[in-house]
């Protein structure tokens, strides 16, 4: 079971893992162990071979709960919430009983789905059964269902109730109400949960600061900076590069260029999404030499631009005018060679 789970995290993991799969079945192990069959379906799930988790599933001798629950999450991950649902129902056909587990991914296959009939079903049976009185996993998949779901109110409404909460509860409120359409509200309930004690983590500062960017509102998304420079762990390491890209982002897009172009000159290594950020903040507030300027020194630091990118750089060179119709053909040029226009 180590072995297969190890699997997961390796570049050759699926031929491994046959080879694996081929040595259990010589050894007789799939007849006597559920787990170590419910290991191999989920390692094909989550390598994203569905069929081979499906076919090797059914052709288990013993099932129990667990392996219900590996082919229902792989399902889910893979993005197939009918699948799941369907899942589901041969699970209760075969007379096996939901657990935690099983209820967790079955909201998730609603989110996916946009099934907030069949989520509410599930909500009912969950509160039966009192199972969002202490576990914290099933009341956020709740919140994020019904988010998923356009249901914004119901999601607040479910996250009001519930008893136990974490900085994911949290983070999954203000994320749907970004997603939603509503970043006021989002910024509300990032206000009242530092009001709460609660310290956000690097998803919730995201959320926050996309919020910021979504509204224009540079006051709070400095407010939001200093409290991730006081936090610090998230200035360091593998997360210091999308923290910063977020706040070149916000600044560039709230117009306060000088403190986005200060940010991603600290940057040990600046990426698409950076340079990006930074030259359309430059266009957006009319600056287009400023932003071809970043678009030279971006290929000059070997970043590949994307489409995105070269429409910027376009817009750039629309606004500039005349002046710029040499660095226009260049990049229309470069557009042709990366086969953009086919």
């Amino acid at each position: 079971i180590a072995i297969l789970k190890a699997c997961t995290n390796t570049s050759e993991t699926i031929i491994k893992g046959r080879q694996i799969h081929k040595e259990i079945e010589c050894k007789g192990f799939l007849e006597e162990e559920p787990a170590i069959g419910n290991s191999l379906v989920d390692l094909y799930a989550r390598c994203g071979f569905l069929d081979d988790a499906q076919i090797l599933f059914n052709s288990l001798f013993k099932k129990d709960t667990a392996s219900w629950n590996v082919l229902i999450a792989g399902y889910c991950e893979n993005g197939h919430g009918e699948e799941a649902l369907e899942c589901y129902g041969s699970m209760q056909s075969n007379g096996f009983s939901p657990d935690v587990v099983t209820f967790t991914c079955l909201l998730k296959a609603c989110g996916l789905t946009r099934n907030a009939d069949k989520g509410e079903v599930f909500h009912t049976e969950i509160s039966r059964r009192g199972l969002l009185e202490t576990d914290v996993v099933i009341g956020n998949a709740l919140v994020d269902m019904y988010f998923k779901c356009g249901l914004a109110e119901k999601a607040q409404e479910v996250f009001i109730k519930l008893r136990a909460k974490d900085v994911v509860t949290w983070t999954t409120l203000i994320g749907g109400w970004v997603e939603s359409g509503n970043s006021d509200h989002a910024l509300e309930w990032f206000k009242k949960m530092l009001h709460e004690g609660i310290s956000p983590n690097l998803i919730t500062f995201l959320c926050g600061l996309k919020a910021c960017t979504n509204i224009g509102d540079v006051n709070k998304g400095r407010e939001i900076h200093a409290l991730i420079e006081r936090e610090g762990q998230y200035l360091n390491g593998d997360v210091c590069c999308s923290i910063n890209n977020a706040l070149v982002d916000m600044y560039a897009k709230c117009g306060s260029l000088l403190e986005a172009h200060a940010i991603s000159k600290n940057l040990i290594a600046r990426n698409m999404f950076t340079w990006t950020a930074l030259i359309s903040g430059y266009v957006e507030s009319g600056y287009g030499a400023e932003a071809l300027d970043c678009f030279e020194t971006m290929e000059g630091e070997g970043v590949c631009p994307d489409v995105a990118t070269f429409i910027c750089s376009l817009k750039a060179c629309i606004g500039i005018g005349a002046d710029a119709i040499y660095e226009g053909q260049a990049i229309y040029a470069e557009v042709c060679r990366k086969g953009f226009l086919n």
